[in-house]
Formats: structure tokens, C-alpha cells, sequence
């Protein structure tokens, strides 16, 4: 409860109006996450928020990383108006070079 007063040299003014705090619902993207080229990686940001925005363009609750960044995203909660955001680096293993030498004859 918010409380508030006023003192002056003949009264004294006061109110008080309650104050609701809101916790914004959680989203954890999971941690940082590496993939074999060629593959791919769900980023699921839960359901139950009002709007979705990644910083891919993307408005779904899931997208598909196919390719290493940085991927994060922002969701609305339908009841408060709150904001929550999470971030996740996704990474692709370097493509293994080959080389048993030059070629040989026995």
C-alpha cells in the first residue's frame, strides 16, 4: 500500500492507493547449444504469452535455428503487460578437414 501525506500549518492531506507488482512469466530458451552442420536446434519460448518477437523476425512461440547466432526473444504476458526475454547462442561444429597424405604406392 502506497501512503502519502501532506502536513501544512492548518491540516493535514492525506491518501494511500494499493500497488500491484507484477512478475513477469519466465522464458528460458535453455543454455548455450552446439549442432553438427546439417542439423537444426527447436528454440521453444513456452506458451500462454499474448506475442512473440525474436530478433529473427520471427512471431511464433518456436522457431527452428538451422544456423549459428545469437537468438533471443521478447513475449508479452496476456495478464500484466510484462515483458519477458532470454537469450541463447547456438553454434555449428566446424566440418572436419581429412588428410592422410599424399598418395603412395607400395
Amino acid at each position: 500500500m502506497l501512503y502519502g501525506r501532506i502536513i501544512g500549518s492548518c491540516s493535514i492531506a492525506q491518501d494511500s492507493m494499493p500497488i500491484m507488482i507484477f512478475q513477469p512469466k519466465p522464458i528460458f530458451l535453455g543454455n548455450d547449444t552446439t549442432f553438427c552442420p546439417g542439423d537444426s536446434v527447436l528454440l521453444n519460448a513456452g506458451t500462454g504469452f499474448q506475442s512473440y518477437a525474436w530478433n529473427s523476425g520471427d512471431t511464433a512461440s518456436r522457431i527452428v535455428a538451422s544456423k549459428g547466432n545469437i537468438y533471443s526473444v521478447a513475449a508479452v504476458d496476456p495478464g500484466s503487460g510484462c515483458i519477458s526475454k532470454d537469450t541463447i547462442a547456438v553454434s555449428v561444429y566446424l566440418e572436419p578437414v581429412v588428410n592422410i597424405g599424399p598418395d603412395t604406392m607400395v
